[in-house]
């Protein structure tokens, strides 16, 4: 999806949100190909009552290794046995701290984008594409996400890319669409660009959909999994599709 990273600017950081402006090291090139690091002794780690100013233009520098380590309980946790729509509403009730006995007081973050750091788990969405070594989150990561909640369901990838435009010809197109549907968006500027999430309901001239990289509703991140209303003719997508097969359900 579009980057909204620009269009934000200087956001003032909720407290629990501040665990992630520890100073952070250089992303390497092949991020997301090797293992964690870890945590310099000498650098700080500062408590959650801190109070600082998030910063634009971020998200690609690498997570320590604690925070590593946790995203993959995260993702091991994830469904395996139920389908791509199952897997995906997990991430949204991660991220509305349904998972905090588990996981922690943190475990919601793991769900949005990071104003400094990668987020581990959504870098971790571009393995089920051909997308291998993402910039950090900030790299559109609508059809990562798609792909991986897929993958994780069913043992493989739909499209294998990291492009929402792949999933355009997915599948079969359908004017019924049920819960668990593929919805695909086209960007009326830009061919390549576009989004795609999972199809909830519609309403009105709208379609709500559950997917990644979208717009929170509290605009304390720059992205998240969430359930969003769509316009089928909104100021910069348009709707496309939907897309149906057998195993999405």
């Amino acid at each position: 999806m579009v980057s909204r990273r620009n269009a934000i600017g200087a956001l003032t950081l909720s407290v629990p949100s501040i665990l992630f402006y520890k100073s952070a090291n250089a992303v390497p090139d092949t991020f997301g190909a090797l293992p964690p690091f870890p945590l310099p002794a000498e650098t700080p780690v500062p408590t959650l009552d801190a109070i600082q100013q998030a910063a634009t233009e971020t998200g690609i520098a690498a997570p320590y290794l604690e925070e590593i380590a946790l995203g993959r309980r995260i993702l091991q946790e994830s469904p395996t046995t139920d389908t791509p729509f199952k897997v995906a509403q997990y991430f949204q009730l991660l991220r509305h701290g349904e998972h905090q006995e588990t996981f922690g007081r943190e475990a919601a973050l793991y769900a949005e984008e990071w104003p400094e750091r990668a987020n581990p788990v959504i870098v971790s969405f571009f393995d089920a594409t051909q997308l291998r070594t993402p910039k950090g989150d900030t790299t559109a990561w609508c059809a990562a996400f798609v792909n991986w909640c897929y993958n994780r369901s069913r043992g493989s990838s739909p499209t294998n890319s990291a492009a929402a435009q792949s999933f355009r010809n997915w599948g079969e197109a359908t004017d019924n669409p049920k819960p668990g549907d593929i919805v695909v968006f086209v960007h009326k500027t830009v061919d390549w660009r576009g989004h795609v999430g999972f199809y909830i309901a519609q309403q009105d001239d709208g379609i709500f959909v559950l997917g990644g990289n979208q717009r929170p509703s509290d605009s304390h991140n720059t992205g998240e999994v969430n359930v969003s209303l769509y316009r089928r003719d909104g100021s910069s997508l348009r709707f496309h599709s939907f897309r149906t097969a057998p195993e999405l359900h």
